[in-house]
């Protein structure tokens, strides 16, 4: 197994290594399913690991030939990885948005993007007074009373037909999303009670004047609505892209962001920009944490401030024993947030420190109102999560991707799975911790680690964690499959792609396996949406 590099003041990604990542930003426009080989398998796939890996993501970065000028505006691509038997079926489809359909017949760009202005050229006006945003359904999949659903910030989900993935089109699952405020966001949580009951929990953020309004929604197993809770907050550009949540409490952080107005109207407006890239931090505010009770849970309503900062995404929440301080852990990025740094030229999102990501935990005071917070590790981190046995609960571990280098001063592309584990004071503000990596090497580019649970699990972290790895010497990608207790020790198994796949972002494990019947023959599918009417399946 590749040890990670130690840190030294000299040691950057310098520009060979940020040419290989950027070969993660490819259009896979092929799409395929079919069960894989024996000997693409490195290792040998557990038994007992039944269900599915569903991925999303942007899976194209052009359209009719012209750039997408930032990979986050990329069309949705859903992948499958089923498993059943010690075998692995492999399927990916991009989501048939309205944009995606309507871009594609026109072989050209129509809409803008959320964090570019998709302007063919970046000359002239694209779409003047147009402020619609396009919907492209890539950032979270879920797999809930037995729909498999696309999500994006902005939009409806999208359904999809199992097992090939075939778009079905918007839903509002038979009535239990009807009144969504007009969207569905595309972070939720999952939580497991003691005996095993799991309910989905889901939330919508809207501007309503100089205010925002979160709707948050509870799902039973068969998707029946069992609670709608809606708070309206000062501020309109909290920029809630992700929540956390307690036993008691639904947890939102509201981003010290503001609009900028000429921006907004001297480009935006215009074409010349995308909405995002109209937001800044803004220092004089503070971050604001918003507690929402939870219906019939006995939690109460409260708003406590802190140092300014900024977060995409949150790892999980709880409150200590004696119910008189919830602990937040979230990636920070402390020193604030440029929407308008892009992942290639001069000004790329890792050569800025305000987007660097720390682990960092929040501990709130409920009587007082008190915020501290304290960095645990050193590493820079991003797409945190922890076992679904522990949302909203006393967690121990967390699964993360980060930099190679764990140091406070360097920051790079996504090169390990990080593993934090808490030993000692589990409720502190400083717990003790440690760092288990799996660090695939220099030429290797994960994605977000999603941690499966071993059947009768007998601990936390007893299982597996599941992560795509970018080979960008190959050219390929690989599926590592991790022993959750040893991330060091390297897969168990890897199940090799013969072809690369886009850099994600979330995914998330169903124990529905989302595949064909293994017992019965099965015909492979490829089809090339370059073709002469990319719409048509195969």
């Amino acid at each position: 197994m590749v040890a990670p590099p130690t840190h030294t003041e000299t040691d950057r990604v310098d520009e060979r290594e940020w040419a290989e990542f950027l070969k993660s930003f490819t259009s896979l426009h092929q799409e395929r399913s079919y069960w894989v080989p024996d000997a693409q398998v490195e290792g040998t796939i557990p038994k007992e690991l039944e269900g599915t890996l569903l991925k999303n993501g942007p899976g194209q970065f052009e359209i009719g030939g012209q750039k997408v000028a930032h990979p986050f505006d990329g069309d949705g691509m859903v992948a499958a990885f089923a498993f059943k038997e010690g075998r692995c079926f492999f399927s990916n489809r991009f989501v048939r948005t309205k944009a995606y359909t309507e871009e594609q017949r026109a072989g050209r760009m129509l809409y803008r993007g959320a964090f570019s202005a998709g302007n063919p050229g970046g000359k002239g006006f694209f779409n003047p007074f147009k402020l619609d945003v396009k919907g492209i359904a890539n950032t979270g999949v879920v797999r809930w009373g037995g729909r498999t659903l696309a999500l994006y910030e902005r939009d409806m989900p999208y359904e999809l037909e199992s097992p090939d993935l075939q778009t079905l089109g918007t839903t509002d699952a038979d009535g239990a999303l009807k009144d969504t405020d007009p969207y569905f966001g595309a972070h939720y949580r999952i939580t497991t009670d003691a005996d095993g009951k799991r309910t989905l929990i889901g939330f919508s953020s809207s501007e309503v004047g100089s205010q925002n309004r979160l709707t948050v929604w509870e799902f039973d197993e068969d998707f029946n609505r069992l609670t709608r809770t809606q708070e309206v907050f000062k501020g309109a550009f909290g920029f809630y892209h992700d929540f956390a949540m307690t036993e008691k409490h639904y947890v939102f952080l509201q981003n010290p962001i503001r609009l900028n107005l000429y921006k907004f109207v001297t480009q935006y407006m215009l074409g010349k920009a995308g909405v995002a890239e109209c937001l800044e931090f803004d220092t004089s505010q503070k971050s604001l944490i918003h507690l929402i009770p939870r219906p019939g849970k006995g939690g109460m309503r409260g708003t406590y401030e802190t140092t300014p900062f900024f977060a995409f995404h949150h790892c999980n929440a709880f409150e200590s024993a004696d119910g008189k301080t919830l602990i937040l852990d979230t990636v920070a990025e402390l020193k604030g947030v440029i929407f308008s740094a892009k992942v290639e030229g001069p000004d790329t999102v890792y050569g800025r420190e305000e987007n660097r990501g720390s682990l960092t935990r929040l501990s709130i005071n409920l009587a007082s109102g008190k915020v501290d917070q304290r960095v645990l590790i050193d590493r820079s981190v991003e797409f945190p999560s922890v076992a679904s046995t522990v949302v909203a609960k006393p967690h121990r571990h967390i699964y993360m991707v980060g930099d190679r280098f764990n140091s406070p001063d360097t920051w790079g592309p996504v090169q390990v799975i990080c593993k934090v584990s808490i030993s000692e004071g589990i409720e502190s503000l400083s717990p003790k911790v440690s760092q288990d990596v799996y660090y695939p090497g220099k030429s290797c580019w994960v994605h977000e680690p999603v941690f499966v649970p071993r059947p009768n699990a007998k601990a936390e972290d007893d299982g597996w964690v599941l992560a795509m790895v970018n080979d960008s010497t190959t050219g390929q990608a690989f599926m590592a499959i991790l022993e959750a207790q040893d991330l060091a020790a390297g897969p168990i198994a890897k199940i090799h792609l013969k072809h690369h796949y886009p850099q994600a972002l979330h995914g998330s494990w169903s124990p529905d396996f989302i595949g064909p019947d293994p017992k019965q023959p099965y015909e492979p599918r490829l089809h090339d949406t370059r073709g002469v009417d990319p719409l048509v399946y195969a």
